[in-house]
């Protein structure tokens, strides 16, 4: 098992979660109505940044996880080891430093580097249903394609161009699936999955989704018990035949004819048992 949801934050520090989180990734995008694998995502996910956190020596980069996960398992962990690099100046311990009075740091920017906050609004969105494809961070067509449905549907209007922790605060307070399942074309919803649409037999699914029929074509098969050289003065005799005329012969008139509908030709097909060949007349 790659991800362990309920992992203690002395295991996360010597833990390697990158192939935990490419897992969860892989398997969000290849199955998006999947709700288990996208909690599996948001787990190691947090458990990413505050690893990250709890690993660095500067203020700034550790209340990354504050910002982005103000609720998060791990908050009074991150408050702690942020207290203690703000009570040293330079954000490192105590014993690097010559031993005197700490003076009062200045308040550490609240930025957050814009991938973080891609990523876990990613994963949001896939949870609330609105998909933008991949978890990469990276902020692209898909994803802005899911914040606008995000906002059509919810009727709001937040930030689409970029990733927000505005955006993220709001739709992380969405208990419930926002956007509603679409299935492919070749797929049908059952319950709340999309299954391959099956036809019965006798039918085939076409490109468009739905069952037709399987043409049937009939052949006139050659006795093959008798002599090759019947056989070949058979085929010509067939093939002598008077026949009706082909389509592009019979005016058109008499296509549309008030009388009836309209006469098609009149196809042969032969085959032969001498080498599987067939001739259509």
């Amino acid at each position: 098992r790659l991800v362990d949801p309920n992992a203690s934050v002395a295991s996360l520090l010597k833990a390697d979660l990158e192939a935990g989180l490419q897992a969860c990734m892989t398997a969000t995008t290849q199955y998006p109505s999947e709700m288990r694998f996208v909690r599996q995502l948001q787990a190691v996910q947090e458990q990413r940044v505050v690893q990250r956190a709890l690993g660095s020596n500067q203020a700034e980069l550790s209340s990354t996880y504050l910002l982005l996960y103000p609720g998060g398992r791990f908050i009074d962990d991150v408050k702690a080891h942020v207290a203690a690099l703000n009570a040293v100046p330079g954000g490192k311990s105590t014993q690097e430093l010559p031993v005197k009075v700490p003076e009062p740091p200045p308040p550490a920017p609240s930025i957050v580097p814009q991938a973080d906050v891609g990523r876990v609004l990613q994963t949001e969105l896939k949870r609330v249903g609105c998909d933008p494809d991949t978890v990469d961070g990276t902020w692209g067509p898909a994803s802005v394609r899911a914040m606008k449905t995000y906002n059509r549907i919810s009727h709001t209007a937040l930030e689409i161009s970029k990733p927000t922790l505005e955006a993220l605060e709001i739709i992380r307070s969405k208990r419930d699936r926002v956007c509603p399942i679409e299935c492919k074309t070749l797929e049908r919803l059952v319950g709340n999955k999309c299954i391959l649409i099956t036809c019965n037999s006798g039918n085939r699914l076409n490109k468009f989704g739905k069952c037709v029929p399987i043409p049937v074509v009939q052949h006139i098969s050659i006795n093959h018990s008798i002599p090759r050289n019947q056989a070949q003065e058979h085929i010509k005799k067939s093939l002598s035949r008077p026949r009706s005329k082909t389509y592009a012969e019979v005016p058109r008139a008499n296509l549309r004819s008030n009388t009836g509908p309209a006469t098609m030709p009149d196809l042969r097909c032969l085959t032969s048992s001498l080498g599987g060949s067939q001739t259509c007349n």
